[in-house]
């Protein structure tokens, strides 16, 4: 009878548990793919033409200075909704930025907001960065007034405060096509009139991940 040295079961034993928990961890990672899959199609956002909320934020960065106040009317603004624990929203931030900073729309605002908790801003810290005002928001924000579940998310906003665009977007296009609707669908006569917005004007991402 060949006996098993103690140290080589014990590793068995040590690598069948780790096995066991890389399953349970893939079904979980599964289980939360599915779940942001449900959430980004049963949560597509605020349809075009809506009236976009209003909303407070907290300022972030240097920028901080109490308490600040959205209002969709008065200007055209890019609102992007955004998380520190998101990937793929690092790199749209700092698309954003370099896209509105090139923009000629007169008096565009640019904010970006996150509805994370203070800790997990300040020990990811992936805001400091970009050229982009960013703000902290109730999670009530994006959840009930803007029926936003996946991040980077954007709404182009035009100057009577209605949506002009809207999507999960990363790359420089996609950004750049939603930003595109302000002036696609804003009319030129000086009273504020418009066109009727476009049917595609809904932008998917490649990558969304779930609002925290």
């Amino acid at each position: 009878m060949i006996e098993i040295p103690t140290a080589l079961a014990v590793a068995q034993w040590a690598l069948l548990l780790g096995l066991a928990v890389l399953l349970v961890v893939a079904y979980r990672q599964l289980a939360y793919l599915m779940q942001v899959g449900q959430a980004a199609s049963s949560h597509g956002g605020l349809p075009v033409d809506a009236e976009a909320p209003a909303f407070e934020y907290e300022p972030l960065g240097s920028a901080a200075n109490g308490t600040k106040r959205f209002e969709p009317h008065g200007a055209p603004a890019m609102l992007m909704f955004t998380d520190p624990g998101c990937g793929s929203c690092e790199k749209a931030l700092l698309t954003l930025g370099e896209i509105t900073r090139a923009s000629r729309l007169d008096g565009l605002r640019v904010l970006a907001v996150t509805s994370a908790d203070d800790d997990v801003i300040q020990a990811i810290g992936r805001f400091g960065d970009t050229s982009v005002e960013v703000g902290r928001v109730d999670p009530a924000v994006p959840r009930r007034l803007y029926d936003t579940y996946v991040t980077p998310y954007f709404y182009a906003i035009g100057a009577d405060g209605r949506i002009r665009g809207r999507g999960a977007a990363e790359s420089e296009d996609q950004i750049g096509y939603i930003l595109g609707e302000l002036t696609t669908t804003t009319g030129r006569d000086g009273d504020g009139g418009r066109t009727e917005p476009r049917d595609d004007s809904v932008v998917t991402a490649t990558t969304t991940e779930e609002r925290r």
